[in-house]
């Protein structure tokens, strides 16, 4: 069932102990350390040039899925019942959340849950990005 924890984008917060109750998923690829309250502005998404990193998709993000999720946050707020976006525990690099990350952007949100993860050894970031990436998002795995 999905519920919501409504916030005023973008100096409220949410609060992370609204998600105790929820079961962190377990990956191959990575350790899960913990969702965390992070600085949206320090998240890793972009490459030099200043385009989206975002291996799982070839197109980039949705602009109307982040539209749409920009929307809900404002009326609805964040839904507390499915695992925040995915990064990276040293330099913050998003692996999954894209859209929704694009969105806390343009509300201008400042600090946001993110569920922290470190890669484990002997596994590369494409990897990580085909389990987590592409498989969060129920696209074909390459692996």
């Amino acid at each position: 069932m999905t519920q919501f924890e409504r916030f005023n984008p973008p100096c409220d917060t949410i609060d992370i102990a609204s998600f105790n109750h929820l079961k962190l998923p377990q990956y191959r690829t990575v350790n899960v350390i913990g969702i965390k309250e992070l600085d949206v502005d320090s998240i890793n998404f972009k490459n030099s040039n200043g385009q989206i990193i975002n291996l799982a998709r070839s197109t980039g993000t949705d602009k109307d899925n982040v539209s749409q999720l920009k929307e809900s946050l404002v009326n609805e707020g964040w839904d507390i019942t499915k695992v925040p976006p995915i990064v990276e525990n040293l330099k913050f690099v998003l692996y999954d959340g894209f859209s929704r990350h694009e969105a806390l952007l343009e509300l201008q949100q400042q600090k946001a849950p993110y569920l922290v993860v470190e890669r484990k050894e002997g596994f590369t970031i494409d990897d990580v990005i085909d389990e987590i990436g592409l498989g969060a998002n129920n696209h074909s795995q390459s692996k």
